[in-house]
């Protein structure tokens, strides 16, 4: 997997570029996932723009510990997802996790580039905003302001590539959107696996799965995506960003 370090270095010399702060907003947020480093430099700035960043944490699962419906986590206005590789995985956890404590906080991706799969799993998965890193800085506390408003806000480059797309101009009709939202954690997990070429004993032992189980997982993977072999399963995988080359 490819450093993480020119996406924060280029995420720090936009706000080192940036006006003077705006502390009038008073907004929270949450910030979930991606490298410390980034995580630190996005805080940093939010917290110097009328945003306060109420918590953060490393993997998204952990997000039930911030939010309310534990009893003690805060209320903040959003979450802000920070995705810098593997979009389909982040989103699916972040959503089960979410869900799974009934809570309704918006949410607004930070990714680190707009390609597709990142665009069409952010607006499949309900996200309120969508922005990169390497967007003008401001652009990400008017996303969360519009977010907590409930109001969509889309980054100009991912507004122009759903445009493209609905047009037909841009290469990927919106019928041929990833659908990799059908997928489970658990089954992205041993899509990556088995696309890593990992045998079924293997990847039993990795995930502390019996054997059966994890055939079990690949006829419903199979089934899901459309596909018959692994070769069409990579092809989609790859399609959907679920793995990078």
């Amino acid at each position: 997997m490819a450093s993480n370090a020119p996406v924060a270095a280029s995420f720090q010399s936009n706000v080192f570029r940036i006006a003077p702060p705006r502390p009038s907003l008073r907004l929270s947020v949450c910030l979930v996932g991606g490298p410390a480093g980034l995580r630190d430099l996005v805080a940093h700035y939010l917290n110097g723009h009328g945003v306060g960043v109420d918590g953060t944490c490393d993997h998204e699962e952990d997000v039930r510990d911030l939010l309310p419906g534990n009893g003690e986590g805060c209320r903040p206005d959003a979450v802000v997802l920070l995705v810098t590789d593997s979009p389909a995985g982040s989103y699916v956890r972040l959503r089960e996790a979410m869900e799974a404590g009934a809570d309704a906080t918006p949410v607004v991706v930070i990714s680190k580039e707009a390609q597709r799969a990142y665009v069409y799993g952010a607006v499949r998965m309900g996200a309120k905003g969508f922005v990169t890193l390497n967007c003008p800085p401001e652009e990400i506390v008017r996303a969360i302001q519009m977010a907590a408003e409930g109001t969509l806000y889309l980054a100009p480059t991912a507004m122009e590539l759903l445009t493209g797309d609905l047009l037909g101009s841009g290469g990927g009709p919106l019928g041929q959107e990833p659908a990799f939202d059908g997928l489970s954690a658990r089954e992205i997990e041993v899509v990556r696996l088995l696309c890593d070429a990992h045998s079924t004993k293997e990847i039993a032992r990795h995930l502390h799965l019996s054997s059966k189980t994890v055939e079990n997982h690949r006829y419903n993977i199979y089934r899901k995506c459309g596909v018959e072999n692994i070769v069409g399963l990579l092809r989609y995988a790859l399609r959907s960003g679920l793995i990078s080359l």
